[in-house]
């Protein structure tokens, strides 16, 4: 008969960088009950910028070895990497005894399902953190998502957004998918004398008027757009200046289009932050132009710290941003309008005020990190006892 005991999970994850998925995964970790649960890290490549916090908050990280050691690698097939780097995956899993792993994003979740024969997991869950992964658009991608979804006892959407994606477009049985929303800590607000010192940090002063992004510098995440409406924009905000924050392999070719556009010392590439949220304060505006979101953890958090955001309304941005009210949407694809919206902004201060307090607001009702641990707590627990693992209530 079961027992009450600790679950044993694994989260999968490439490495713990400083993305939106990882920093929730991350949080999670660091706020599920110890006395019920045990969590290890189980990355698939290294521990990454964000591998020290986790083991500091209680946390074990393991690191899948390589296929090979690299003196000895002569450049086998790909096929045969991936398959000696799944082989390496099922033995760390079996070796950790997990009742339960947790993937949420696209090659770990897939790994972890169509092991599951292998590793024997009593438990195997997978996320969906976009409407659409671009690794999963073509036919061969979606065909192995769909081949993983078999294996799958849960899979957490986090918005109804990307619920209702994965079962449109996988095929998925409604019931399998449950939606827990991201969480966000609500910051104290930070006071004016702060936030000059936060601003003159970044090398500004108060009579700048900031433009804020988070998104690392990857397709998808609207960069190009954002330049192309902040160069419009600039023509009539002299003193507006474009911080993009993140890191990413389109880093070079931004940078292109910065000189093009004439941005030269109006737009910067600040690079990777591990903690962005606390640079967020200094803004007047944050601006994100994503294609497509499940739930965008950086709307997410600007809306906590009360700043006024311009956005695109992508996938779940709609649970946060409504229009004139929490932020300001513009459609896809036309920097001309995003364009007036920052100009609105800047334009009318008072307005552009109440909707950053009206999405704080809603944010610290709706999206808490309470919220968001009881919710996966709840889950975990839930498939444990229908596999037998834990007493039945």
């Amino acid at each position: 008969m079961a027992v009450n005991r600790k679950l044993r999970l694994a989260f999968v994850v490439g490495a713990l960088e400083a993305a939106g998925s990882e920093r929730q995964m991350l949080a999670l970790a660091k706020r599920l009950p110890r006395d019920r649960f045990d969590v290890d890290f189980v990355l698939l490549s290294r521990p990454g910028v964000l591998g020290g916090e986790a083991e500091a908050g209680g946390a074990r990280l393991v690191v899948v070895p390589p296929p090979v050691r690299r003196a000895e690698m002569r450049r086998p097939a790909v096929a045969a990497r991936v398959s000696l780097k799944a082989l390496n995956f099922v033995r760390v899993v079996r070796a950790g005894r997990y009742d339960i792993v947790d993937a949420w994003l696209f090659h770990a979740y897939l790994l972890a399902a169509l092991t599951r024969p292998l590793t024997r997991v009593p438990v195997v869950v997978t996320g969906r953190r976009s409407l659409a992964p671009r690794e999963a658009k073509g036919s061969l991608g979606l065909w192995l998502q769909r081949l993983s979804n078999r294996a799958a006892n849960a899979i957490v959407a986090n918005s109804p957004q990307a619920r209702a994606s994965a079962i449109e477009r996988e095929g998925v049985k409604p019931d399998l998918v449950r939606v827990i929303r991201n969480g966000v800590e609500i910051p104290e607000p930070l006071g004016r004398e702060a936030r000059r010192r936060l601003r003159l940090q970044l090398g500004f002063d108060d009579d700048a008027f900031l433009v804020g992004n988070v998104a690392n510098y990857l397709p998808g995440k609207g960069h190009e757009l954002l330049l192309r409406a902040f160069a419009r924009a600039a023509e009539s905000l002299p003193h507006a200046h474009l911080i993009l924050i993140g890191d990413g392999y389109l880093r070079d070719e931004l940078g292109t289009l910065i000189g093009r556009l004439g941005l030269d010392g109006r737009a910067v590439l600040y690079g990777r932050v591990d903690d962005p949220v606390g640079l967020l304060p200094a803004f007047d505006v944050v601006a994100q132009a994503s294609d497509a979101e499940g739930l965008p953890n950086a709307v997410l958090e600007a809306a906590a710290t009360g700043r006024p955001i311009v956005t695109t309304p992508a996938g779940g941005t709609l649970e946060i941003i409504r229009d004139r009210d929490t932020g300001f949407l513009v459609p896809f694809g036309s920097p001309s309008e995003f364009a007036r919206a920052l100009e609105h902004v800047a334009a009318h201060p008072g307005e552009a005020a109440a909707a950053g307090n009206a999405a704080r607001a809603l944010v610290a009702r709706e999206f808490s990190m309470d919220q968001f641990v009881t919710g996966f707590a709840t889950l975990y627990e839930e498939l444990a006892r229908a596999r037998g693992i834990l007493p039945g209530v």
